[in-house]
């Protein structure tokens, strides 16, 4: 298998690298990048062969890792004071596939928040075309050490 350097990353406009020093899994699953208008955030990502299974594609794994991803920074972001978000429970529909090289967009939107619990949902576009859907259940959680 030859490395990802080959495969441009060149993500749309307006899309800057979603790094989070305290997020390690978010960050090897990557590059992720993150674009933020109008209330909402986008994250996306460039298939990169690294991403896909055997055949020239990205994996489900990853495709349920980005829903995962997207459903909880939505609750996180919106959280005040923000704490942890852990998942309850995760279901995501797959539509079609991202094929290698596909631009992989995914926006979340919370559907209910509360003290400490919250759901939120997702679409997963690849190129603009809808590959899949997803529905999570989130617990939140005060960060350790605060009063």
């Amino acid at each position: 298998m030859t490395s990802d350097t080959d495969l441009p990353l060149d993500p749309p406009p307006g899309f800057e690298p979603f790094v989070r020093p305290h997020v390690g899994f978010a960050n090897l699953v990557g590059p992720l990048f993150l674009r933020e208008a109008d209330g909402r955030a986008t994250l996306g990502w460039r298939v990169q062969r690294r991403h896909c299974n055997a055949f020239p594609m990205a994996h489900g794994g990853m495709t349920a890792a980005f829903a995962d991803i997207v459903t909880s920074f939505v609750v996180y972001s919106r959280q005040q004071p923000r704490g942890e978000v852990l998942t309850i429970s995760l279901t995501v529909d797959f539509l079609s596939v991202a094929p290698l090289g596909a631009w992989v967009e995914g926006t979340g939107t919370v559907v209910t928040m509360g003290s400490t619990v919250a759901f939120s949902t997702c679409d997963i576009r690849a190129d603009g075309k809808l590959i899949g859907q997803a529905s999570g259940k989130f617990k939140i959680r005060a960060k350790p050490g605060a009063a």
